[in-house]
């Protein structure tokens, strides 16, 4: 399902917020219609997948009841999608209230059925999606009646804005899979070289520094819609952007490692119990290592803005390599504290192609301009 949604967020909603803001009226609302055409008849696809690969699945794994699962799942994912569509539709138009209000409604119905569930005794994984799968039609269809005169649908301009998109959307897709690639790797060879236990305490030590995600999350959905319209007022405006939001997120991360070196590993033995005491630095080393990957947020959207998203998937590509040469050495060496090197080295070389490449467009950007 999270592969679904991130396979629409690169194809269609990240391809909406470059180019969206450089439509006005009669041809944004046809852009926008030409989406939710996209949405859907991918929502199609991945429902007829569900479909024909349950049997499969469930007879490779040996359960009846994966079947089941996945079959409950494809009655309901085009809703799920089309909850997370609007959402990223909301912030690509910098309406940040409506998806609050989005997610809120969602949620409020979602927990009210599981919780209805639970108490009849009928909760379960497929009843589960059911419920999420509903409170998120509800919510979606109401949206889109309340906001149908921001949607002109035609069949043709869906066709030729499809292109468009894939042009750009193949290399957000791309980057984003080599990304997690790179960094979901670890795990693996912590389990390879140290044993599942290790892998256990890794994941502890993750949760602790993750506590900072919602927040970047948030700065990052209000980020990249805000620097394609600076983009769009001139390579001065973007560049301004980019320098506020690299100053505010290293600021940000530097308070939260500082936080992170003073409290990180007792934090992690009062959440995940006093055997993880003493787990410090590898905590210490994965905040430094979200930290390199996070100050360089602000270059990545613009790269998205100048139509480049080509740059980040390379830089990623770099990434990638480090994870699979020198932490895999790292790992297999120095076990945990592997991966926490591992993770620094990778995202700060990944963060320094993105400074690099974004000072070149822009030195030429100023150039051509000057002439």
């Amino acid at each position: 399902m999270w592969f679904v949604i991130d396979l629409q967020g690169s194809l269609i909603t990240s391809p909406y917020t470059v180019y969206s803001p450089h439509l006005k009226g009669r041809l944004h609302r046809q852009y926008a219609g030409s989406t939710l055409i996209h949405q859907l008849v991918l929502s199609g696809l991945v429902v007829i997948a569900l479909i024909t690969l349950a049997p499969l699945v469930s007879l490779a794994i040996g359960r009846q009841d994966i079947m089941l699962v996945m079959w409950s799942l494809s009655g309901v994912i085009t809703f799920i999608n089309l909850k997370e569509y609007i959402r990223r539709f909301c912030f690509a138009e910098l309406r940040m209230n409506d998806a609050l209000v989005l997610d809120f409604c969602v949620g409020i119905v979602q927990i009210g059925l599981l919780l209805f569930l639970a108490h009849f005794r009928f909760l379960s994984a497929n009843h589960a999606f059911w419920a999420i799968g509903i409170s998120c039609g509800i919510v979606s269809m109401i949206w889109l009646i309340l906001s149908r005169k921001a949607f002109n649908v035609r069949r043709k301009q869906a066709i030729s804005d499809f292109a468009r998109n894939w042009a750009f959307g193949k290399w957000v897709f791309s980057g984003d899979t080599v990304l997690s690639v790179s960094q979901r790797s670890y795990p693996w060879f912590l389990a390879f070289f140290q044993g599942t236990a290790a892998t256990g305490i890794f994941a502890a030590c993750w949760g602790v520094v993750s506590l900072v995600n919602p927040l970047l999350l948030g700065v990052g959905n209000y980020l990249g819609p805000k620097t394609v319209r600076a983009y769009a007022k001139g390579i001065g405006e973007l560049r301004q952007l980019v320098f506020r939001g690299t100053i505010f997120l290293t600021g940000t991360m530097f308070l939260f490692c500082i936080f992170i070196v003073i409290f990180g590993g007792q934090l992690t033995a009062l959440i995940y119990g006093s055997e993880y005491v003493g787990n410090g630095l590898i905590v210490i080393l994965l905040a430094l290592s979200i930290s390199a990957s996070a100050i360089a947020w602000p270059t990545s959207y613009a790269l998205w803005a100048m139509e480049r998203p080509d740059i980040n998937f390379k830089a990623n590509l770099l990434a990638l390599g480090v994870t699979l040469t020198l932490g895999l050495w790292m790992v297999k060496s120095l076990g945990l504290l592997g991966i926490g090197y591992g993770l620094l080295i990778g995202n700060s070389a990944a963060s320094a192609a993105r400074y690099a490449a974004f000072a070149r467009l822009i030195r030429f950007g100023a150039e051509r301009q000057a002439q």
